[in-house]
């Protein structure tokens, strides 16, 4: 089974076609919604250790 027999390509199941109808009014963003931009950075340590992984994450408003 591929990408494009999943249920969210619709026409495939009918029950998520119809849920997914009923919460389209919820998916869109509102006028006033900020705009993010992330930012991700990597450090120079081991990958994978006990303490965590090599990189941090954060959201910035985009400019």
């Amino acid at each position: 089974m591929g990408p494009e027999a999943h249920p969210g390509q619709g026409g495939i199941d009918a029950r998520y076609d119809e849920l997914a109808l009923l919460l389209a009014q919820y998916r869109q963003a509102p006028d006033d919604a900020r705009r993010l931009v992330a930012e991700v950075r990597f450090d120079a340590g081991a990958r994978y250790r006990v303490e965590g992984l090599d990189y941090w994450f954060r959201w910035q408003p985009s400019r």
